[in-house]
């Protein structure tokens, strides 16, 4: 079988003074490009010798072997990843300790790098910040002039961080988690912030709060057994040992976060926007007063998976969910004020897109909307768009909004499921695809002979208006009664992205499709779609019993844990 390599599932537009960047997450590695030849200008983290020599030729150093991924100010916050591996484990016998003089036992290497769920990047280029998912890290990286990356700050989270956001002065690290916190984080830590010190726990006999006559559910019986079996009290758990904030919280799992500016008694003020797995959107106030909700933003159905602050009308939230429909909102007063179901009014062509893979067309989700904008400086005026992709399906749609209404005008189908999509400062569009499942899956994988390496699809964003006659032609004055839409660049250039083994996701040798841990939980993706997609996996289970559909989610983190690996057992 041919090797599988990690599609760029995640692309974010650096724009410099001198020279564009992108960079493009594969798995576990973020590979930054040039913008004008697609040339390869740095991968992190660097975990190969050519790597780290090309960081010490820019920085004049003495190579290094070992290259520290924690705070330079304090060790423990980080660490230490050698060319080969991130982490490695001491095998010791349970009940009994090294004596001294004896030798330590080896250390077994462990090849797996965690893997990068989200990156944003500042809109002055200078820093980017990712989500690292096996040890649910924040880390904010230095993007130099010449495109290299350089780690400043590992910071851990309690949780698993499942969407990030800047806040509207680049300054704040805001981060929501799957137990619904929302939590803010400095974007440089500062040297003087005083830590904790642990305070050492009193013994004593553990003894549960809960008893046979409060507890009725088998799950929570067997659960109670197991703490009556414990006899010592464990020490009460820490908070995360640095700079950092709780600012508001959900009863539910959160699914997005976005930041947004509203007019209140007639002053500018921030406004935090958090959507969650039980169809709810909250308008909260912005720092220091998140505690006060502003607004709901209610009438979904089903999951809400992704949330959009339209640019160039900052008063609409544009919600996409997984009925999958597009519901539009004035924000400010929760009023939802239009609706576009995505299965009713384009089931023609999704019918004959999701034929082709094995995506149910039952099971669709909105996974990303993306505001396109081209502007014209000879005729001051400009041009929008939204781009609309679902979840495992090889097609863009592309909206018009007119006030509160969307109003479909374009159509893009594409080789392979839509991964993301950015737009760069001259006007185009670049499509990431997904090169291991074939088109319209998110559970099979291609054919051997037409895998490929990581790709980006690039578009140019032209105005078109439309004839009398029905037909389209470029509108090169760009006016106001302009559409966007994408046509194929002409001009596109072929970006030289490493490949990153798919393999390094396992600690197996055989292929990922035959990984047994993976198969008994019968995901609706395969191993590597969980980590490029999992959106369906928020989908409630309808007619289950409450317990039946809350074990069968404590099965799948369970199984979630098992194959996360190294972090969470070092």
């Amino acid at each position: 079988m041919a090797t599988l390599t990690f599609p760029a599932h995640k692309l974010c537009c650096v724009r410099g003074n001198d020279n564009d960047f992108l960079l493009a997450v594969t798995g576990t590695c973020i590979q930054s490009l040039s913008r004008s030849n697609g040339e390869l200008l740095d991968v992190w983290p660097r975990v190969s010798p050519e790597d780290s020599s090309s960081e010490n030729d820019e920085e004049n150093e003495r190579p290094s072997k070992r290259v520290k991924l924690g705070h330079a100010d304090n060790p423990s916050l980080g660490r230490e990843v050698s060319e080969l591996s991130e982490a490695s484990i001491e095998i010791v016998a349970e009940g009994k300790q090294r004596q001294k003089g004896e030798r330590r036992r080896p250390k077994i290497p462990d090849t797996t790098l965690p893997h990068i769920t989200h990156l944003v990047v500042a809109s002055d280029g200078k820093h980017a910040v990712a989500i690292t998912a096996e040890d649910k890290a924040v880390r904010v990286l230095s993007i130099s002039p010449r495109g290299r990356l350089r780690q400043e700050s590992l910071r851990s989270m309690p949780k698993k961080s499942c969407a990030i956001i800047l806040s509207p002065d680049e300054q704040i690290i805001l981060t929501a988690d799957k137990f619904g916190d929302v939590y803010s984080l400095p974007l440089h830590p500062r040297a003087d912030y005083q830590r904790k010190v642990e305070q050492p726990q009193p013994d004593g006999v553990f003894e549960p709060s809960a008893s046979a006559l409060t507890v009725h559910t088998k799950r929570n019986l067997d659960a109670l057994k197991q703490q009556q079996k414990q006899k010592q009290k464990q020490g009460r758990k820490e908070g995360p040992d640095f700079e950092h904030k709780l600012l508001l919280g959900h009863v539910s799992l959160l699914t997005d976060l976005v930041v947004a500016q509203g007019s209140v008694g007639g002053k500018l003020r921030p406004f935090i926007l958090t959507a969650d797995r039980d169809e709810h959107i909250r308008v909260s106030r912005g720092m220091p007063q998140t505690h006060v909700i502003h607004a709901f933003c209610l009438g979904h159905t089903e999951f809400i998976s992704k949330l959009c602050i339209v640019p160039w009308a900052p008063e609409v939230l544009v919600a996409g969910n997984g009925e999958p429909s597009l519901c539009v909102y004035d924000w400010q007063s929760g009023c939802q004020m239009s609706r576009f179901d995505l299965r009713d009014n384009l089931r023609g062509e999704i019918d004959t897109i999701a034929t082709t893979g094995t995506q149910s067309r039952e099971k669709l989700c909105v996974s990303g909307i993306w505001p396109v904008t081209v502007s014209y400086a000879q005729s001051n005026t400009t041009a929008s768009s939204l781009l609309v992709a679902l979840e495992g399906l090889p097609v863009l749609f592309g909206f018009q909004m007119s006030g509160f209404e969307l109003r479909h005008i374009q159509t893009v189908v594409l080789d392979g499921n839509v991964l993301d999509v950015v737009q760069t400062a001259q006007e185009e569009v670049l499509i990431s695809i997904d090169t291991i499942h074939a088109s319209g899956s998110c559970k099979e994988f291609r054919p051997g002979d037409t895998l490929d390496t990581a790709r980006i699809d690039t578009f140019t964003a032209t105005t078109t208006e439309h004839t009398d006659n029905g037909n389209s032609r470029i509108d090169e004055d760009a006016k106001t009664s302009a559409i966007v839409q994408l046509l194929p660049s002409k001009r596109a250039v072929k970006h030289q992205i490493r490949p990153i083994p798919a393999s390094q996701t396992t600690r197996q040798d055989e292929p990922l499709e035959n990984d047994t841990r993976w198969k008994k939980y019968e995901k609706p993706y395969s191993f590597i779609g969980e980590l490029i997609y999992g959106l369906e996996n928020l989908r409630k289970r309808r007619g289950l019993p409450a317990e039946d559909e809350e074990a069968e989610m404590e099965e799948a983190q369970i199984g979630d844990e098992e194959l996360e690996g190294t972090s969470e057992r070092a």
